[in-house]
């Protein structure tokens, strides 16, 4: 029985949810989130910065990343990040991580993949069934380069081929440079200790390419270990059942277990492991005064998975979430819009849902794919019940809509809303941004503009911004 209770206690032994560390706002252009991912190339700042959080996903600019010779997309997160903020200081700019996964187009990860010293911080093949693994241990453009190290190849840049001509990012002159590691998805032993968790708190994650960064706001960390024998426990732990694809790590080949001949047991520490992890992640990154989405309500495990407005309960939800004591009263939440591929279906009942019940904090949308969120919380306490927004708004609804928004409440809000996820071109104000960066000691004539197809538009933009040649 206390085997039993330390298991449980253990796996879940991340931060409760905790508000983000920011002045609340009820400006509603800076209520907003989009998670923003353009492979092709940079995403445009402009367009970034216009949301009060914008996160940039591990495949931004992948085709750019992938064809470097090393692959550097840390740093090219970093200068994605650097350009938004620049482009508005107030956006709060977060950029991807990952704590389950060593990816080695990381240039702080690669290293110590490389540096045989750190060979006990990576989990490894079981060398008793080589030659039977379900995924490759060497690389596909050469056959000579190999590792001890387990990894997969899902979402992973290759040489295309003729049976492969568009790969998952195009690697450069038919190399595909991840140092002296084959590419591929490669997972820390959380078994380690101390050691590989302090290196990922203070280098990883609070490091110069990260929340230690000022223009790095907070991380997106994605991926969970899960155990079968915990979820058996306790079925309430986050991410229970195993099913993404299996138990072990998330969104890694199905039969990594085998491959690395893994018990259950060795299955259930790695969790416990990589928990203990996470608290210190999440610590660090609060004393540090950033945040990161897995310290939202209900985002334990970052899904994204918002709460919506359904069209059957929308009076009762509305009804809950202003009672005194509510989760909405006291904790960030994910709100979405409602849409139907890329068209929002019940827009005005959304936001004025949103603005009725939310808090203290904002509201995020991601755009344009499906996945338009609100992030709220900490609602103030209202007395009585509130009008279900389907029907005609009364007097004192319009008031407190308005008084929620600013004092304004546009009549072509749907309008707004609906071009605020089309693509544009401004290149104006990109233009500006360009300029701003040039005029930075250390500028010079480092920084110039090219033309780079974003999201079906050109934009211009300094890709060659660096600390030293850019500010």
């Amino acid at each position: 029985m206390l085997a039993t209770a330390l298991i449980g206690m253990q796996a879940t032994s991340i931060l409760p949810p905790t508000n983000p560390p920011w002045p609340p706002t009820y400006d509603m252009a800076m209520s907003t989130l989009s998670m923003q991912c353009n492979s092709s190339g940079w995403s445009d700042p402009v367009r970034g910065a216009a949301f009060g959080i914008i996160s940039y996903d591990w495949s931004n600019a992948k085709a750019q990343w992938a064809a470097a010779r090393p692959m550097d997309c840390e740093e090219q997160l970093q200068t994605q990040a650097r350009l938004t903020k620049y482009a508005n200081p107030k956006s709060n700019v977060f950029v991807y991580r990952n704590v389950v996964k060593a990816l080695p187009w990381f240039t702080s990860v690669r290293e110590k993949l490389d540096d045989p010293r750190y060979a006990g911080w990576f989990l490894r093949f079981d060398k008793s069934k080589a030659g039977q693994y379900h995924v490759p241990d060497c690389a596909a453009e050469n056959a000579s380069k190999c590792s001890v190290f387990y990894h997969d190849q899902e979402q992973t840049p290759a040489v295309p081929t003729p049976a492969a001509p568009h790969p998952d990012g195009s690697c450069g002159s038919g190399v595909c440079d991840c140092g002296e590691q084959p590419c591929g998805e490669y997972l820390f032993d959380h078994r380690n200790g101390s050691m590989l968790r302090e290196w990922i708190v203070n280098e990883l994650i609070l490091g110069p390419t990260g929340v230690g960064d000022a223009a790095i706001d907070g991380l997106f960390i994605d991926d969970y270990w899960c155990s079968d024998l915990i979820c058996k426990d306790d079925p309430a732990v986050a991410g229970c059942p195993c099913g993404d694809p299996v138990q072990g790590p998330t969104e890694e080949d199905k039969h990594s277990q085998a491959d690395m001949g893994l018990s259950d047991e060795a299955i259930r520490d790695l969790t416990i492991g990589w928990n203990a992890t996470m608290e210190a992640v999440q610590r660090g990154i609060v004393a540090a005064g950033g945040y990161t989405w897995s310290l939202m309500l209900g985002q334990e495990n970052a899904n994204a998975a918002p709460r919506m407005l359904k069209h059957d309960t929308c009076a009762a939800q509305l009804r809950a979430a202003c009672v005194a004591g509510s989760d909405w009263q006291r904790h960030s939440i994910l709100f979405g819009l409602t849409t139907n591929g890329s068209k929002l279906v019940q827009v005005k009942q959304d936001v004025a849902f949103f603005l009725l019940a939310r808090g203290a904090y904002r509201v995020a949308r991601v755009g344009r794919v499906g996945h338009d969120m609100a992030l709220q919380s900490r609602a103030r306490a209202r007395r009585g019940t509130a009008a279900a927004p389907r029907r005609a708004a009364s007097h004192r609804d319009r008031h407190r809509l308005r008084r929620a928004a600013g004092g304004r409440l546009p009549r072509d809000l749907e309008r707004r809303l609906r071009a605020a996820l089309e693509p544009r071109d401004d290149h104006a104000r990109l233009q500006r941004v360009c300029r701003r960066i040039r005029s930075e000691p250390g500028g010079g004539g480092e920084c110039r503009g090219v033309a780079r197809h974003t999201e079906s538009r050109n934009i211009t933009f300094c890709f060659k911004y660096r600390e030293r040649t850019c500010g």
